[in-house]
Protein backbone atom coordinates (compact mmCIF):
# COMPACT_ATOMS: atom_id res chain seq x y z
CA UNK A 1 0.00 0.00 0.00
CA UNK A 2 1.16 3.85 -1.19
CA UNK A 3 1.39 6.16 1.41
CA UNK A 4 -1.16 8.00 -0.35
CA UNK A 5 -3.62 5.14 0.26
CA UNK A 6 -2.50 4.98 3.86
CA UNK A 7 -3.29 8.93 4.59
CA UNK A 8 -6.77 8.20 2.35
CA UNK A 9 -7.67 5.10 4.76
CA UNK A 10 -6.79 7.19 7.91
CA UNK A 11 -9.18 9.97 7.10
CA UNK A 12 -12.07 8.00 5.90
CA UNK A 13 -11.79 6.27 9.20
CA UNK A 14 -11.69 9.43 10.75
CA UNK A 15 -14.99 10.47 9.95
CA UNK A 16 -16.54 12.66 7.85
CA UNK A 17 -15.53 15.91 10.62
CA UNK A 18 -13.10 14.35 12.34
CA UNK A 19 -9.85 15.56 11.67
CA UNK A 20 -6.96 12.39 10.14
CA UNK A 21 -4.37 12.25 12.89
CA UNK A 22 -1.80 9.94 10.85
CA UNK A 23 -0.09 7.03 12.21
CA UNK A 24 3.11 8.07 14.06
CA UNK A 25 6.73 7.46 11.85
CA UNK A 26 9.13 5.98 13.60
CA UNK A 27 12.70 6.81 12.24
CA UNK A 28 15.61 4.99 12.53
CA UNK A 29 18.69 6.20 13.88
CA UNK A 30 21.52 4.95 11.78
CA UNK A 31 25.06 5.12 13.16
CA UNK A 32 27.87 5.98 10.66
CA UNK A 33 30.83 3.78 10.27
CA UNK A 34 34.66 5.55 11.10
CA UNK A 35 35.65 5.50 6.93
CA UNK A 36 32.00 7.69 6.57
CA UNK A 37 32.72 10.20 9.39
CA UNK A 38 36.17 10.81 8.33
CA UNK A 39 34.17 11.43 4.81
CA UNK A 40 31.42 13.45 6.11
CA UNK A 41 33.99 15.86 7.58
CA UNK A 42 36.51 16.51 5.31
CA UNK A 43 33.08 17.07 3.01
CA UNK A 44 32.14 19.73 5.70
CA UNK A 45 35.09 21.21 5.27
CA UNK A 46 35.61 21.32 1.53
CA UNK A 47 32.02 22.78 1.82
CA UNK A 48 33.16 25.65 3.30
CA UNK A 49 35.94 26.48 0.52
CA UNK A 50 33.53 25.93 -1.89
CA UNK A 51 31.14 28.88 -0.11
CA UNK A 52 34.57 31.39 -0.47
CA UNK A 53 35.43 31.05 3.21
CA UNK A 54 39.08 30.79 4.50
CA UNK A 55 40.26 27.99 6.71
CA UNK A 56 41.40 28.78 9.95
CA UNK A 57 42.14 25.71 12.44
CA UNK A 58 42.69 26.39 15.53
CA UNK A 59 44.97 23.78 16.91
CA UNK A 60 46.91 22.95 20.66
CA UNK A 61 48.80 20.33 19.47
CA UNK A 62 46.19 17.48 21.38
CA UNK A 63 45.18 14.33 19.95
CA UNK A 64 41.67 16.43 18.29
CA UNK A 65 42.85 19.37 17.35
CA UNK A 66 45.05 17.67 15.57
CA UNK A 67 42.97 15.15 14.01
CA UNK A 68 40.83 18.04 12.79
CA UNK A 69 43.96 19.68 11.02
CA UNK A 70 44.68 16.88 9.39
CA UNK A 71 40.75 16.66 8.35
CA UNK A 72 41.68 20.01 6.76
CA UNK A 73 45.07 19.03 4.72
CA UNK A 74 43.14 16.53 3.54
CA UNK A 75 39.88 18.53 2.38
CA UNK A 76 42.36 21.10 0.81
CA UNK A 77 44.57 18.74 -1.08
CA UNK A 78 41.28 16.49 -2.44
CA UNK A 79 39.98 19.88 -3.61
CA UNK A 80 43.34 20.84 -5.68
CA UNK A 81 42.83 17.00 -7.37
CA UNK A 82 39.54 17.66 -8.59
CA UNK A 83 41.20 21.12 -10.04
CA UNK A 84 40.37 23.90 -7.46
CA UNK A 85 41.81 26.90 -6.43
CA UNK A 86 42.47 26.34 -2.60
CA UNK A 87 42.87 29.82 -0.07
CA UNK A 88 45.48 29.85 2.73
CA UNK A 89 45.49 27.54 5.37
CA UNK A 90 45.70 29.79 8.53
CA UNK A 91 46.64 27.65 12.23
CA UNK A 92 46.63 29.60 15.41
CA UNK A 93 48.34 28.07 18.12
CA UNK A 94 48.74 29.47 21.64
CA UNK A 95 52.12 29.27 23.38
CA UNK A 96 51.59 30.93 27.14
CA UNK A 97 55.73 30.90 27.43
CA UNK A 98 55.02 28.72 30.67
CA UNK A 99 54.49 25.00 28.54
CA UNK A 100 55.58 21.95 30.08
CA UNK A 101 59.24 21.93 28.55
CA UNK A 102 58.70 18.26 27.04
CA UNK A 103 54.85 20.09 25.18
CA UNK A 104 56.81 23.04 24.19
CA UNK A 105 59.63 21.21 22.63
CA UNK A 106 56.88 18.82 21.00
CA UNK A 107 54.87 22.03 19.65
CA UNK A 108 57.65 23.18 17.75
CA UNK A 109 58.80 19.83 15.93
CA UNK A 110 54.91 19.89 14.97
CA UNK A 111 54.86 23.36 13.86
CA UNK A 112 58.11 22.43 11.89
CA UNK A 113 56.27 19.25 10.59
CA UNK A 114 53.36 21.19 9.45
CA UNK A 115 55.30 23.91 7.44
CA UNK A 116 57.28 21.37 5.56
CA UNK A 117 53.81 18.92 5.13
CA UNK A 118 52.12 22.43 3.63
CA UNK A 119 55.21 23.18 1.35
CA UNK A 120 55.15 19.73 -0.15
CA UNK A 121 51.61 19.31 -0.58
CA UNK A 122 51.21 22.63 -2.41
CA UNK A 123 48.87 24.45 0.19
CA UNK A 124 49.87 27.86 1.53
CA UNK A 125 50.26 27.59 4.93
CA UNK A 126 50.59 30.44 7.78
CA UNK A 127 51.16 29.40 11.68
CA UNK A 128 50.13 32.35 13.81
CA UNK A 129 51.28 32.00 17.38
CA UNK A 130 49.92 33.77 19.91
CA UNK A 131 51.97 34.65 23.16
CA UNK A 132 50.92 37.09 26.06
CA UNK A 133 52.17 40.79 25.83
CA UNK A 134 54.45 41.69 28.44
CA UNK A 135 52.11 44.39 29.88
CA UNK A 136 49.73 41.12 30.31
CA UNK A 137 51.91 38.77 31.56
CA UNK A 138 50.50 36.77 34.83
CA UNK A 139 53.93 35.97 36.15
CA UNK A 140 54.55 39.92 35.87
CA UNK A 141 51.06 40.61 37.01
CA UNK A 142 52.22 38.36 40.22
CA UNK A 143 55.17 39.67 41.03
CA UNK A 144 54.26 43.41 40.53
CA UNK A 145 51.33 43.22 42.64
CA UNK A 146 49.04 44.13 39.92
CA UNK A 147 47.04 40.77 40.40
CA UNK A 148 46.77 37.81 42.65
CA UNK A 149 47.44 34.07 42.22
CA UNK A 150 44.61 31.55 40.04
CA UNK A 151 43.34 29.41 42.55
CA UNK A 152 40.63 26.48 42.82
CA UNK A 153 38.75 27.54 39.63
CA UNK A 154 40.11 30.86 38.88
CA UNK A 155 40.65 30.94 35.35
CA UNK A 156 42.48 34.79 35.24
CA UNK A 157 45.99 33.10 34.31
CA UNK A 158 44.42 31.07 31.39
CA UNK A 159 41.86 34.77 30.48
CA UNK A 160 45.74 37.03 30.64
CA UNK A 161 48.43 33.85 29.25
CA UNK A 162 45.80 32.78 26.83
CA UNK A 163 42.74 34.02 25.80
CA UNK A 164 43.72 37.82 25.36
CA UNK A 165 46.78 36.90 23.43
CA UNK A 166 44.43 34.38 21.00
CA UNK A 167 41.56 37.25 20.25
CA UNK A 168 44.42 39.39 19.37
CA UNK A 169 45.30 36.91 17.12
CA UNK A 170 42.43 36.39 15.48
CA UNK A 171 42.23 39.69 15.20
CA UNK A 172 45.34 39.91 12.93
CA UNK A 173 44.22 37.15 11.12
CA UNK A 174 40.79 38.14 9.96
CA UNK A 175 43.17 41.23 9.30
CA UNK A 176 45.02 39.66 6.83
CA UNK A 177 42.75 37.63 5.37
CA UNK A 178 40.33 40.85 4.76
CA UNK A 179 43.56 42.83 3.50
CA UNK A 180 44.12 40.13 0.86
CA UNK A 181 40.39 39.74 -0.41
CA UNK A 182 40.32 43.57 -0.42
CA UNK A 183 37.63 43.93 2.30
CA UNK A 184 36.96 45.56 5.41
CA UNK A 185 37.71 43.05 8.41
CA UNK A 186 34.45 42.68 9.76
CA UNK A 187 33.28 41.31 6.28
CA UNK A 188 35.96 39.09 6.10
CA UNK A 189 34.95 35.39 5.03
CA UNK A 190 36.09 33.01 7.01
CA UNK A 191 35.23 29.99 9.30
CA UNK A 192 36.79 28.47 12.66
CA UNK A 193 37.36 24.85 12.94
CA UNK A 194 37.92 23.53 16.27
CA UNK A 195 38.08 20.18 17.57
CA UNK A 196 35.60 19.55 20.09
CA UNK A 197 33.26 16.87 20.78
CA UNK A 198 30.13 15.96 22.46
CA UNK A 199 31.31 12.73 23.91
CA UNK A 200 34.05 14.48 25.50
CA UNK A 201 31.97 15.07 29.15
CA UNK A 202 28.30 15.72 29.75
CA UNK A 203 29.64 19.45 30.49
CA UNK A 204 31.17 20.17 27.38
CA UNK A 205 28.12 18.31 25.49
CA UNK A 206 25.68 20.68 26.95
CA UNK A 207 28.40 23.72 26.24
CA UNK A 208 28.27 22.56 22.49
CA UNK A 209 24.86 22.40 22.71
CA UNK A 210 23.81 25.66 23.52
CA UNK A 211 26.19 27.31 21.35
CA UNK A 212 24.41 25.25 18.39
CA UNK A 213 27.72 23.59 17.28
CA UNK A 214 27.44 21.54 14.68
CA UNK A 215 29.53 18.98 12.31
CA UNK A 216 27.90 20.07 9.07
CA UNK A 217 26.92 23.80 9.19
CA UNK A 218 29.47 26.54 10.19
CA UNK A 219 27.07 28.45 12.69
CA UNK A 220 27.61 31.71 14.29
CA UNK A 221 28.44 29.53 17.72
CA UNK A 222 29.62 32.86 20.43
CA UNK A 223 27.26 34.99 18.67
CA UNK A 224 29.93 38.03 17.34
CA UNK A 225 29.85 37.11 14.08
CA UNK A 226 32.80 34.76 13.59
CA UNK A 227 31.55 31.48 12.36
CA UNK A 228 32.61 27.80 13.67
CA UNK A 229 32.66 24.80 12.26
CA UNK A 230 33.13 21.11 14.58
CA UNK A 231 33.96 18.65 11.51
CA UNK A 232 34.72 16.20 14.44
CA UNK A 233 31.66 16.92 16.95
CA UNK A 234 30.09 13.57 16.73
CA UNK A 235 33.29 11.51 16.98
CA UNK A 236 34.07 9.30 19.92
CA UNK A 237 37.12 8.57 21.41
CA UNK A 238 37.51 5.31 19.48
CA UNK A 239 37.40 7.41 16.10
CA UNK A 240 39.58 9.44 17.65
CA UNK A 241 41.99 6.68 18.21
CA UNK A 242 40.97 4.65 15.26
CA UNK A 243 42.38 7.95 12.61
CA UNK A 244 45.76 8.23 14.96
CA UNK A 245 46.29 4.68 14.26
CA UNK A 246 45.27 4.84 10.36
CA UNK A 247 47.90 7.50 10.01
CA UNK A 248 50.61 5.59 12.20
CA UNK A 249 50.14 2.59 10.26
CA UNK A 250 49.94 4.92 6.85
CA UNK A 251 46.74 4.17 5.68
CA UNK A 252 45.99 8.19 6.03
CA UNK A 253 48.33 10.22 4.73
CA UNK A 254 48.76 13.31 7.46
CA UNK A 255 51.52 16.07 8.22
CA UNK A 256 52.95 13.75 11.33
CA UNK A 257 53.49 10.44 12.04
CA UNK A 258 51.28 11.02 14.82
CA UNK A 259 54.49 8.80 17.02
CA UNK A 260 55.17 11.49 19.33
CA UNK A 261 51.83 12.97 19.80
CA UNK A 262 50.86 8.94 21.10
CA UNK A 263 54.23 9.16 23.10
CA UNK A 264 53.20 12.60 24.80
CA UNK A 265 49.80 10.55 25.96
CA UNK A 266 51.53 7.46 26.82
CA UNK A 267 53.67 9.96 29.29
CA UNK A 268 50.64 11.21 30.98
CA UNK A 269 49.38 8.22 31.71
CA UNK A 270 52.15 6.64 33.39
CA UNK A 271 53.47 5.03 30.68
CA UNK A 272 50.17 3.16 29.44
CA UNK A 273 48.37 3.26 25.86
CA UNK A 274 45.45 6.04 26.01
CA UNK A 275 43.43 3.70 24.99
CA UNK A 276 43.89 1.37 27.70
CA UNK A 277 43.94 4.35 29.92
CA UNK A 278 39.99 5.64 28.20
CA UNK A 279 38.92 2.21 28.74
CA UNK A 280 39.22 1.85 32.18
CA UNK A 281 38.38 5.46 32.79
CA UNK A 282 41.48 6.54 33.64
CA UNK A 283 42.43 8.64 30.83
CA UNK A 284 44.46 11.88 31.70
CA UNK A 285 45.16 15.40 29.51
CA UNK A 286 48.02 16.34 28.38
CA UNK A 287 50.23 17.82 31.01
CA UNK A 288 49.79 21.18 32.27
CA UNK A 289 51.46 24.18 31.92
CA UNK A 290 54.99 24.44 34.00
CA UNK A 291 53.75 27.06 36.47
CA UNK A 292 50.89 25.09 37.64
CA UNK A 293 50.39 26.82 40.97
CA UNK A 294 50.81 24.72 44.42
CA UNK A 295 50.20 27.16 47.22
CA UNK A 296 52.31 25.44 50.37
CA UNK A 297 52.68 27.52 53.23
CA UNK A 298 56.09 27.86 55.02
CA UNK A 299 58.02 30.08 57.18
CA UNK A 300 60.64 32.98 56.06
CA UNK A 301 62.16 34.87 58.39
CA UNK A 302 59.20 34.81 60.71
CA UNK A 303 56.47 35.50 58.05
CA UNK A 304 54.39 33.09 56.21
CA UNK A 305 55.14 32.85 52.36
Amino acid sequence: MTSAQTKLNQSIQAGLFDAAEPAPVLLQVVDLTFDEKVKAAVEAIKQQVREGRRLVVAWSGGKDSSVTLNLAFTALRDLIAEGHSVPALHVIHSNTGLENPVIEIYNKGQIRAIKAYAKTAGIETRVWVASPNLSNDYLVGLLSGRTIMSVGNNTKCQQMMKKSALDRIKRQVRAWIAEKDGVKAKDANLVSLIGTRFEESAQRAARMKARGESSTEAVDAMEDGQLVLSPIAEWDAFDIFTYIGHVRSEKIEAYSDFEELVDIYRDANGGDCMVNQYISGREQNRPPCSARTVIVETKMYGQTV
